[in-house]
Order: C-alpha cells, then sequence, then structure tokens
C-alpha cells in the first residue's frame, strides 16, 4: 500500500483557496454576511495569522479523514492492523493482502469516484451538523445553504484529489 501523503497535505489549501473566492463579496461573500450581520467595515479583532494556521491545520485533518472514505483498501488493512501474521510479509495472510492489492488496489481510484465521496461526506456529515447548529442559532436556510455548498465544493475536490493522486 502507497498513499502520497504530500498530495493529501496539498489538498488541505483547497479549503483556504476555495474559501477566499466562495466568501469573497463578489461570491457568496454579500450572503454570508448579511446573513450572519457582519459589517464589513468592521475590523477583524482576530489574528489573520492564527486563523490560517489553525485553518490549515484542521483543513489537514479533514484530508487525512477523507483518505478512509475514498481510498477503499484502507478498510482491508485497518480490518487485519491487529493480526500478528500481518506484519510477517512471508505470512499467507500478507501475500493473500499483498495479491488483493496488487489485483484490485486501483479499483475507484479516479478524480470522479473520489468527489462523490466528497459529496457524501458533505451531505451525510456536514449537513446534519452545520443544520442542527443553525437551527439552535436561529439562522436561514440561506446560511445553511452558502455554508454546505462551501463545503460540498471543498470536500469534493479533496476528496477527488486523494482518490486520484495519492
Amino acid at each position: 500500500m502507497h498513499i502520497n501523503f504530500i498530495i493529501v497535505a496539498l489538498t488541505s489549501v483547497i479549503p483556504l483557496l476555495l474559501g477566499t473566492i466562495w466568501y469573497h463579496e463578489k461570491g457568496m461573500g454579500k450572503v454570508w454576511m448579511q446573513e450572519n450581520g457582519i459589517d464589513p467595515k468592521t475590523p477583524n479583532s482576530r489574528s489573520m495569522p492564527v486563523i490560517l494556521g489553525f485553518s490549515l491545520f484542521l483543513s489537514f485533518l479533514l484530508a487525512v479523514s477523507l483518505m478512509p472514505v475514498t481510498l477503499h483498501f484502507m478498510g482491508l488493512y485497518s480490518m487485519l492492523a491487529d493480526e500478528p501474521t500481518m506484519k510477517d510479509p512471508n505470512s499467507e495472510l500478507s501475500k493473500t493482502v499483498n495479491t488483493l492489492m496488487t489485483q484490485h488496489g486501483g479499483h475507484f481510484r479516479t478524480f470522479k469516484h473520489g468527489v462523490l465521496h466528497g459529496v457524501l461526506m458533505t451531505i451525510c456529515m456536514v449537513f446534519p451538523t452545520i443544520a442542527i447548529t443553525a437551527f439552535f442559532e436561529k439562522k436561514s436556510w440561506k446560511y445553511i445553504g452558502v455554508h454546505v455548498g462551501y463545503w460540498a465544493i471543498c470536500l469534493g475536490l479533496m476528496g477527488g484529489i486523494i482518490s486520484a493522486f495519492a
């Protein structure tokens, strides 16, 4: 099993880059600020380098969590991780896994397949999380749509790149 962790790390930049475009005032920024009651003329009192650095770290966690979702073979390895003979390259189990990976390890390793999983993660995990919070904060469906749309594109792109290149 070979995973390109450089690609996984590089996908961490996608939310920052897309966020710059998505939340710009010429994109969804006006709607987002209006729904949050943010005045664009009021300066941000928080440190932008800290916000960007922490956001990059959290985006890396997202990229790492997308790996087992988009790279199906990781389930096989996690299922067999505690098997003592798995660590022995000459064991029957290790040989069987290597044969399976040689024959089938590249299945579903396409950009399109990764996008599908990224969007499914958005629908099944991000949308409910944002919606539940938004309902209790008395936010609108427009607010939910702006954020869920952003994450669908982000996770779709991240999943696609991880699936195709990691």
